[in-house]
């Protein structure tokens, strides 16, 4: 994509760590390798992120240089907040391209870890408006938001809601792919698939005043069909063989514990239930020796 284009952005709408798939550390640390092998511009901060906890997010987003973005949700903590930007503005050969993103607080009850760590902006349209309003001031010709949200609610708040100088908003969580860019107000919006499944490819023209006159967007299956990239191909493998040695060890593991609870339970028998315990099919005492 790079090759072939002069100014490329890449971008996620977040929930990139998915804590139910084990092994999820390794998982995670595997992704966020691989994502910063492909030099993303901004990744949305969702709910998944920190569902590992705080700790391990910091961890992984500092060893992997995540560019993390969010109008409405911040850290706590002043030495954690370095790592989470209200905005990142691009500049691309004379052009500028803000991003920022929002993430409902609903994603962040339930079971998610270390949400008491966080300030989240129920007003996501102030945050965003806000952010929206930074970018501007800092000379972008063209605003993004990446929207943790379902497609219909993504949808909704930008018809009922008016984000002065937002260019585009780009759909996550869910599955719904967008066949073309839809204009709603002022903004373009497009949903892309999730499970990196799919590449949604946007394609916006300027003039020479660096006014947007044209957005087109295309989808791009990620299948087997396509090329490996001889990099990430050996960071999957690697993947691949740390999973079966977990696993395996993960499995020995269980099988001791199996066996302590079996051995707990025939040592605490009274003499008289071990016997009873002990005794064959047809009444028949088993061999002790």
């Amino acid at each position: 994509m790079r090759k072939e284009n002069q100014n490329v952005v890449l971008l996620d709408c977040g929930d990139m760590f998915t804590k139910s798939k084990k092994p999820s550390e390794l998982r995670a640390k595997t992704i966020a390798r691989s994502m910063d092998l492909m030099k993303y511009d901004a990744v949305n901060l969702a709910d998944e992120e920190v569902n590992m906890g705080l700790s391990f997010f910091t961890e992984t987003a500092t060893e992997f240089h995540m560019p993390m973005v969010s109008a409405n949700v911040k850290f706590k903590k002043e030495t954690d907040r370095k790592l989470l930007k209200t905005i990142i503005v691009k500049s691309l050969s004379g052009l500028k391209v803000g991003i920022t993103g929002v993430t409902p607080e609903v994603f962040f009850k339930g079971d998610v870890s270390d949400k008491n760590n966080l300030i989240i902006d129920q007003d996501i349209h102030k945050a965003l408006t806000s952010s929206v309003a930074e970018m501007k001031k800092e000379g972008a010709d063209f605003t993004i938001a990446l929207t943790h949200m379902s497609n219909e609610a993504a949808r909704n708040f930008l018809q009922l809601n008016d984000v002065p100088g937002l260019s585009l908003a780009i759909g996550g969580h869910g599955r719904f792919l967008s066949p073309d860019a839809v204009k709603i107000k002022e903004t373009y919006f497009v949903q892309n698939s999730a499970s990196g499944e799919h590449l949604g490819v946007i394609k916006v023209r300027f003039n020479d005043k660096n006014v947007p006159v044209s957005l087109a967007y295309n989808d791009v299956t990620l299948s087997m069909d396509l090329p490996e990239e001889p990099k990430i191909a050996q960071i999957v493998k690697n993947f691949d063989l740390e999973s079966i040695k977990i696993e395996e060890e993960s499995r020995k593991t269980e099988d001791k514990v199996k066996e302590a609870e079996a051995l707990k339970k025939v040592l605490d028998l009274k003499p008289e239930e071990f016997v009873k315990k002990m005794k064959g099919k047809e009444g028949q005492t088993v061999p002790l020796d």
